[in-house]
């Protein structure tokens, strides 16, 4: 299918993902997303989002259409959470505008099963000479 050929009804949205290439650790190239999207094309039922704009999509799912170049994702008018507006510099190297998400390693307890010196004690059946 192509985008040119396609409309979207109601008040649906075709949204392009705005990515930025980086290196990856297994990977040589991978693509990294910036966390905002441009509208590429808008249902007639649309009220506030035009073709051009950014925005910023969280929490909805969205439905994916392959297109001849690419896949791009679909949802209402309704489900965009935000718009964002790039500078020059950040259309010409976009950079990702959300920090990754870092879990940090719980610390673990563990047993200590040759002397017990720990808050949990010694481990279950150990014998005591």
């Amino acid at each position: 299918m192509r985008l040119e050929n396609y409309r979207p009804a109601k008040q649906n949205v075709v949204l392009e993902e705005v990515k930025v290439a980086s290196s990856g650790s297994i990977e040589l190239f991978q693509e990294t997303s910036v966390g905002y999207f441009k509208v590429v094309a808008v249902g007639p039922l649309c009220e506030t989002v035009k073709i051009g704009d950014y925005v910023i999509i969280k929490t909805q799912p969205v439905t994916e259409l392959e297109f001849v170049d690419k896949v791009r994702a679909q949802l209402p008018e309704f489900g965009i959470d935000g718009y964002y507006t790039p500078s020059n510099e950040e259309l010409e190297n976009p950079v990702p505008i959300f920090e990754a998400e870092n879990k940090e390693e719980e610390e673990m307890n563990v047993i200590d099963s040759e002397g017990g010196d720990n808050s949990l004690g010694t481990e279950f059946g150990d014998r005591e000479n």
